[in-house]
């Protein structure tokens, strides 16, 4: 029984809310265990519904357990879950909701934030630490479970206190945000920018620009924070993010061109916009570059960056890259491609002689095509000499623990542009082959992209390929 139920730590019980007449009961019971020599005895009830005791009161106290289980269905009618923690954390609790304070925290200290302000500003620290590139919470009915995205994998799964992440959630987009504008709701979907303070150096206080996206679940509610890069972009190059030299040089022969669509991309999270920031550093500082971000995540010297709020402007992108075309740029940015309008309006910037960089999700360069196609694009407008100039994909490899750029890339050709008009990229690919072109499996990224066998036979042991 006790196997089954779940454990939970103080990070767990951190901020829990407590009722008055449930708190006194459970007070009374401490103190009176206390008095008795039986300090690994504790328990405490939440007004979310949780019951969490130490394994000897589950164990020995029996009537104590029922009773406090009686009275958190009068106080709250809400169903009970059971929980185990150990006595100390259960105490620790206890404490913080008496006084207002963890027990490790100094009284001296001074802060202008509340404890839910200061439960998400540690919550973002703990990431950056671990080098995280998002934080991801999710809110069922009696716990949120948080983890991070380090590396490209989902690291220290936590079960943290339901409401004081709810809390610190709420208290954030009310305080911290300049772009949120309702009224906290559980079951809406809600984006926003936040600035979350974090303390450094002391009591040197610093800030970080978080993305905050929110979505309802069937059982709760989730929430992923982007964690935004501070600092300047005028030192990325394309030779520091590690990209092989014929690639650089591929990237400057479509750059020469001064017009088209240049696209970079890959996955979600596989350094796209940081590329995309390196080659706005290989211009210029004269050079007129307007880039529509969403969020604005570099910072980059020389470049009019302009946030789009896509979430509550559907064809923001694409009215922002409109408008541009009458600010005599030269060059316009784009994020993301996330939308058929969006990759409307950049390919009619590159058919009115304006060089277009961007970013899109696709697996390597010529599923980038198919991609675009299932936007809507006509291939014939794309593939109309002078608009697409050519392709980067990559994608961010992890080898104990370090982070290699493996990237191909592709200069449009009028044998090109006739390989994608017949549809026929079985031979596009023998084609460069031929020619010596290296894909991205070739340069090192073959086993994350798992090529389909040609044919899988059956049996009671499992598929085989062969």
């Amino acid at each position: 029984m006790l196997d089954a139920m779940p454990h939970l730590d103080a990070k767990a019980l951190y901020g829990c809310t407590i009722h008055p007449v449930i708190f006194q009961y459970c007070e009374m019971l401490l103190n009176q265990w206390h008095d008795e020599g039986c300090d690994d005895k504790a328990m405490l009830a939440t007004e979310s519904g949780l019951l969490v005791c130490s394994a000897r009161v589950f164990e020995e106290a029996r009537l104590e357990r029922e009773n406090l289980e009686k009275l958190l269905r009068d106080y709250t009618q809400q169903p009970v879950q059971l929980a185990l923690a150990d006595a100390r954390v259960i105490r620790a609790a206890l404490l913080t909701y008496r006084t207002g304070r963890p027990p490790q925290e100094q009284p001296t200290e001074t802060t202008d934030q509340t404890h839910a302000q200061q439960l998400l500003s540690d919550l973002v620290a703990e990431g950056l630490a671990k080098g995280a590139s998002d934080i991801h919470l999710r809110f069922s009915k009696h716990f949120c479970r948080t983890c991070y995205r380090v590396k490209g994998v989902l690291v220290d799964h936590h079960q943290r206190n339901r409401e004081a992440m709810t809390e610190a959630i709420a208290a954030a987009l009310n305080t911290r945000s300049d772009d949120y504008n309702q009224v906290f709701n559980e079951q809406s979907t809600d984006s926003a920018s936040l600035l979350v303070p974090l303390r450094q150096d002391g009591n040197h206080l610093s800030e970080i620009k978080v993305r905050l996206q929110k979505s309802p679940l069937s059982d709760g509610f989730a929430v992923t924070l982007r964690l935004l890069a501070t600092t300047m972009a005028s030192s990325l190059t394309l030779e520091s993010l590690g990209f092989e030299p014929d690639i650089i040089k591929g990237v400057d022969c479509m750059l020469a061109q001064r017009s088209g669509l240049l696209l970079v991309v890959g996955p979600t999270g596989h350094g796209k916009t940081t590329t995309l920031a390196a080659i706005h550093q290989r211009f210029s500082e004269s050079a007129k570059i307007i880039s529509f971000e969403d969020p604005v995540e570099l910072k980059q010297p020389h470049v009019e960056q302009r946030w789009i709020d896509s979430t509550r402007h559907q064809e923001g992108f694409a009215t922002a890259i409109k408008t541009a075309l009458r600010e005599d740029p030269d060059v316009i940015s784009v994020s993301e491609i996330r939308d058929g309008s969006t990759a409307a309006a950049a390919i009619t910037a590159a058919l009115t002689g304006h060089l277009v960089t961007a970013t899109l999700h696709a697996t390597d360069t010529l599923a980038a095509l198919e991609r675009l196609r299932d936007l809507g694009v006509a291939m014939e407008q794309l593939l109309t000499p002078g608009v697409l100039r050519g392709l980067i994909a990559q994608r961010l490899l992890y080898r104990d623990g370090t982070a290699t750029l493996v990237a191909e890339y592709l200069v449009l050709d009028q044998v090109a542009r006739q390989f994608a008009l017949s549809h026929d990229y079985a031979g596009w690919r023998e084609h460069l082959t031929r020619c010596g072109w290296r894909g991205l499996a070739e340069r090192g990224a073959a086993q994350i992209l798992g090529e389909t066998p040609r044919e899988y036979h059956y049996s009671v042991e499992g598929p085989l390929a062969k």
